[in-house]
């Protein structure tokens, strides 16, 4: 099956290419970056050039690949957060999320892609108080290492689109993923009871 993967050099776009690849798939990776989509090459992955935000690029990207299914894991969050700002820092993030969302729907839809699938987005740092609190953790002052374990899973982004139909849990199905936790929400608590534990 031939698979389009638009942030393949992402943060979970990385984790999911080589599974791809392992599967069988002919998959062709999209980056913002040319030495990034270099590094795809390395899982055997054709790595191509291209912004989200340049539709007429993206429209004729897709038409010439022809791909079955898109994965979108285009993301632009921050590198630091500094809390407070969240609306500020989160801008291009947000951006990303309704025009280049659009653009890549429309791009593919255009191209004949059978599929879409795309990952959700969970903002978990205003909610680790909480969390904290219901483990009798103290509060966290930045995202420590127990939520980074769960949020950095691949299986996350598949997760949490379940409710959207049998497509995405089809697609869970055929590449592999199998959640360790029944949601997101277990997965934080059982992370940080382990911790507080350990």
């Amino acid at each position: 099956m031939k698979i389009f993967v638009a942030g393949a050099t992402g943060v979970i776009g990385r984790r999911i290419i080589p599974l791809l690849v392992e599967g069988g798939h002919d998959v062709v990776g999209m980056s913002r970056s040319a030495e990034r989509a270099r590094s795809l090459e390395d899982y055997g992955v054709r790595g191509v050039v291209a912004d989200v935000y340049d539709t007429e690029r993206l429209r004729r990207l897709l038409a010439d690949e022809k791909p079955e299914i898109v994965i979108h894991e285009l993301t632009d969050i921050p590198h630091e957060l500094e809390p407070g700002h969240t609306i500020e820092q989160f801008a291009a993030n947000r951006r990303m999320r309704i025009e280049g969302t659009r653009n890549l729907v429309e791009a593919a839809r255009d191209a004949g892609a059978r599929r879409i699938v795309a990952q959700s987005y969970a903002h978990v740092y205003e909610w680790l108080p909480f969390y904290a609190r219901l483990v009798g953790a103290p509060p966290p002052r930045h995202i420590p290492a127990v939520a980074e374990r769960v949020l950095r899973h691949e299986h996350l982004a598949f997760r949490s689109t379940m409710q959207r139909g049998a497509a995405n849990a089809k697609a869970r199905a055929r590449l592999g993923f199998a959640p360790a936790w029944v949601s997101w929400r277990d997965g934080l608590r059982s992370e940080l009871e382990r911790a507080a534990v350990a």
